[in-house]
């Protein structure tokens, strides 16, 4: 179970900034009464969930462990009150429990909780972090819409890493699009700029051209015969 502490504390107070003579402080806390112990590793689509016995280490076989997944930040006593999970699952006999998770939006992954419950004994886990004394100490952080997003996957390189002032430069990349796990080739236009590897470095050169149906480019610099030694970046952008 869990037990609810709230305390007060009243003392005398002076300040210059304040006529308050008192100031009372107030701190409540849930503390988890438990035999069971959780150890979860969570991403997107998937949790797996180990349950043991606090006493004797021993894995937890046959407990329910529950999913949840809220919008909001919950206050302690509403997170002993969780229902609806969205995902559930059994330990096994490693006390194991492996949960296919919804693949949901940004906001829908704020705050995701684990229960796990066995023979009327009760634990609720939120992996993000543990408060303690009002403040957080961060576990994880895991945005569970990640995969929904369209991420821009490029590499590219030199024929060489070293040049001198008016040699011809020649660059090759590809360029993916990645969602749920899968890579797919951007096509399509896009910009090639070299510029002076330091804070609001100047922009040497600009090149534009077209990413292939297969996602590659490639594109011939001619460096100034003028260029002063030092060290250069080469940014790729999508021009869409």
């Amino acid at each position: 179970g869990a037990v609810k502490f709230h305390a007060e504390i009243t003392c005398d107070y002076e300040s210059p900034w304040s006529d308050k003579k008192t100031y009372t402080y107030t701190n409540e806390q849930i503390v988890q009464v438990t035999d069971l112990g959780m150890t979860v590793r969570y991403g997107a689509g998937k949790a797996a969930v180990l349950v043991s016995s606090l006493s004797t280490g021993k894995p937890v076989e046959g407990a329910v462990v529950s999913a949840y997944i809220t919008k909001y930040y919950l206050k302690d006593e509403d997170v002993i009150t969780l229902n609806n999970p969205v995902a559930q699952s059994t330990t096994n006999s490693s006390g194991l429990a492996v949960i296919t998770l919804p693949v949901v939006s940004d906001s829908d992954a704020d705050n995701v909780y684990f229960r796990a419950e066995k023979d009327g004994d009760t634990v609720i886990f939120r992996p993000y972090g543990n408060r303690i004394w009002g403040s957080y100490i961060r576990a994880a952080d895991v945005d569970l819409g990640y995969p929904l997003r369209t991420t821009n996957v490029a590499f590219m390189f030199t024929d060489r890493g070293l040049y001198k002032p008016g040699e011809t430069m020649r660059v090759r990349g590809i360029d993916r699009n990645l969602r749920m796990g899968t890579y797919s080739p951007y096509s399509g236009p896009c910009k090639l700029v070299i510029r002076e590897s330091k804070w609001k470095g100047e922009t040497i050169m600009t090149q534009r051209g077209t990413v292939s149906e297969t996602g590659g480019f490639t594109s011939t610099f001619q460096l100034p015969a003028d260029l002063k030694p030092g060290t250069y970046d080469i940014l790729y952008y999508r021009s869409d």
